[in-house]
């Protein structure tokens, strides 16, 4: 398994689900028992991006041809609402801002794309070529999103289902970038697979990145 366990509370139950190898699995952290489970089949068995959940639903996306769905859970039982091949992800997690999922979809064998699906329905709202690679990352940070394609750009964007709409950029990392960014306290930090990390302070409108910190 790749991919960390996440802690949730539903409808009707609250456990920890895990992400691994063989599928969605909810366990009750009390005992031990297991609360429901959802077969996904990946090449590799790699199940390594996070599900997002909310009232008893997971996102759950992976690569290697596989796709992306929505499982609705309860006590003993689990199916999928909805399953699509809209959106492929290698490792990447997304993001869940209102009633839509932002995700950058795409592999080693693919450009990568920031989309917008409907959680509910996994409908795709829009799609935008981002980066140079097939492989990146999305947040949302004050409603707003704030994408790192894996060619180590920092794009701005407006969340919303309408369309893409870009605020702003920056490239301050050479090299490919694999990590998923972190933000704290208006600072975002980023660092490339040569292990060369930056901190953009997005306190201060105009001020230009600081010099990288090995």
């Amino acid at each position: 398994a790749y991919a960390a366990p996440i802690i949730f509370s539903g409808p009707s139950m609250r456990g920890v689900a895990l992400f691994n190898a063989s599928g969605l699995v909810g366990i009750n952290p009390v005992n031990g028992d297991e609360l429901f489970r959802q077969p996904w089949k990946t090449d590799y068995d790699v199940n390594a991006s996070q599900p997002i959940h909310r009232d008893g639903s997971f996102f759950l996306s992976t690569g290697y041809g596989t796709g992306a769905g929505l499982a609705q859970v309860s006590p003993g039982s689990a199916s999928l609402k909805w399953k699509n091949k809209a959106v492929m992800t290698q490792f990447q997690s997304g993001v869940l801002t209102g009633n839509e999922i932002y995700v950058v979809s795409g592999d080693n064998n693919s450009k990568a794309e920031l989309k917008c699906l409907d959680f509910a329905t996994g409908t795709v709202r829009w799609s935008h070529r981002v980066g140079t690679g097939g492989i990146g990352h999305v947040i949302a940070v004050g409603g707003r999103l704030i994408v790192v394609p894996d060619s180590g750009e920092v794009l701005l964007a407006e969340a919303g289902p309408a369309g893409y709409k870009e605020l702003g950029g920056t490239h301050p990392l050479p090299g490919r970038v694999w990590a998923p960014p972190a933000f704290s306290d208006g600072r975002l930090f980023v660092r490339n697979n040569n292990g060369t990390l930056v901190c953009l302070d997005l306190r201060l409108t105009g001020s230009p990145p600081g010099p990288p910190v090995n």
